[in-house]
């Protein structure tokens, strides 16, 4: 099947592995249950109009107009756009359920000729495992790394932040206010439409604006 040819996870992983070459194989942990974003059997799925859909079959990811997604299966999106071509194994759901999860996490930190895998998660729960292993990874190479969402920095932050906070209280803006969005999602389109409806200016700032001198 044909997957994106754009994107940067990929680049990110190579680069954390130039950084730390003793790290050993990163995990990709992209799942945000609380955003409706699910990773099951390596395969992302993502939740659009109250239903949830395939990635390769999201009405918003399968059509983008940068990174649109043919594909689903994950290690197979990673594997095309990794420069080595490796195959990239995952730790799928049944291994949290029977226990396994811990001695496959293990097997997978120390393979060989492997640059990442892809952690399955598809609610909280099973994020705060990831999380715990992410935290127990006390190899002597470095630091433990990881690859993902929202999601996997959500759960490291309730394993260790203690008591959840009470979160601020909303306040009014006092002044211009400025906000910049790098999606070119159709979602994101819609909430740019809706803003500029409301009185929002829209300034587009072309890529090319990014490559050369600033003046």
């Amino acid at each position: 099947a044909q997957v994106s040819e754009a994107g940067s996870l990929t680049e990110g992983i190579e680069l954390l592995h130039e950084r730390f070459p003793g790290h050993g194989p990163v995990p990709v942990v992209p799942a945000q249950p609380g955003f409706g974003r699910y990773t099951a059997f390596s395969q992302h799925f993502g939740a659009y109009a109250g239903e949830v859909h395939r990635l390769d079959r999201h009405p918003v990811m399968a059509r983008h107009p940068s990174t649109p997604m043919h594909e689903a299966d994950l290690r197979l999106v990673l594997a095309e756009q990794l420069a080595s071509r490796r195959p990239v194994p995952g730790l799928q759901l049944p291994a949290h359920a029977d226990g396994t999860f811990d001695d496959r996490w293990a097997q997978l930190r120390e393979a060989a000729d492997v640059e990442a895998f892809v952690v399955d998660a598809v609610d909280e729960a099973q994020m705060d495992t990831v999380a715990k292993a992410l935290l127990r990874d006390d190899r002597p190479a470095g630091p433990a790394l990881v690859v993902g969402s929202g999601g996997i920095m959500a759960a490291l932050a309730r394993l260790r932040g203690g008591a959840p906070r009470r979160p601020p209280a909303p306040t009014a803006s006092r002044g211009p206010m400025l906000v910049v969005s790098a999606s070119a999602s159709t979602t994101t389109a819609g909430q740019i439409a809706d803003a500029v409806r409301h009185g929002w200016v829209d300034v587009p700032i072309p890529a090319g604006a990014f490559t050369g001198d600033v003046t």
